[in-house]
């Protein structure tokens, strides 16, 4: 288990896009992914599989969840994400920042996440990737008795699917985000320390190189 300090974390961007200067706004930022991690429902981004595009990507508030099965799911822009690096310490840890669209007073939503996340009440966030193709994705099915394991890959649930691609495009604040360690803050004095400690990792799931080339078959 490994703790990671935010403030002490340079910034450095990547994927040779530049961090973009914003217009103003309430500045934000902390972790916002983590690679090697598998999420509470079984999925999980394998190690150096995340790219990001060009910022400034969008920044939305999930301001309404799904409920009893029906898709309602509600999200709305709130500002932007302007910088996007890998942890120095550990580069398996992805870091986001940027500014809240809640300068000119048209944006009430940008005003109220900010407002809600200042006050420790929306600190969750979660990534929006695309760019992830058929042969991208792993599915590691339980271990059988040796002679089922044929048969489980067709009717099993896979106990973890591993992304080894994936581009991120946008982020989501969030109650509950799928990485426990994802988590933002708004930049001000006094705020609580930003230090997220990364769960372990979940590894031994396959003994050699994943090639999603070789997978297409």
């Amino acid at each position: 288990t490994q703790s990671i300090d935010l403030a002490a974390s340079p910034v450095v961007t990547g994927d040779s896009y530049a961090a973009q200067p914003s217009a103003g706004g309430t500045a934000w930022s902390g972790v916002i992914m983590v690679e090697g991690a598998p999420t509470g429902d079984g999925r999980m981004f394998a190690e150096n599989a995340i790219t990001w595009a060009e910022m400034p990507l969008p920044l939305r508030w999930n301001i309404e969840d799904s409920h009893g099965g029906t898709p309602t799911t509600k999200a709305v822009r709130v500002g932007n994400i302007e910088q996007v690096w890998r942890d120095p310490v550990n580069p398996l840890v992805i870091h986001g920042s940027g500014h809240f669209d809640d300068v000119a007073g048209d944006n009430e939503y940008a005003a109220q996440a900010a407002r809600r996340m200042r006050d420790n009440f929306l600190n969750g966030i979660s990534v929006d990737p695309d760019d992830i193709t058929d042969a991208d994705v792993e599915l590691v099915f339980p271990e059988g008795d040796g002679g089922d394991e044929e048969m489980m890959m067709f009717f099993a649930n896979p106990e973890m699917t591993i992304f080894h691609a994936g581009r991120i495009r946008g982020a989501t604040l969030v109650d509950i985000p799928a990485f426990v360690e994802a988590k933002v803050f708004v930049e001000q004095t006094g705020q609580p320390p930003a230090v997220v400690v990364a769960s372990d990792h979940f590894n031994g799931l396959s003994d050699g190189f994943w090639s999603g080339p070789a997978q297409e078959r």
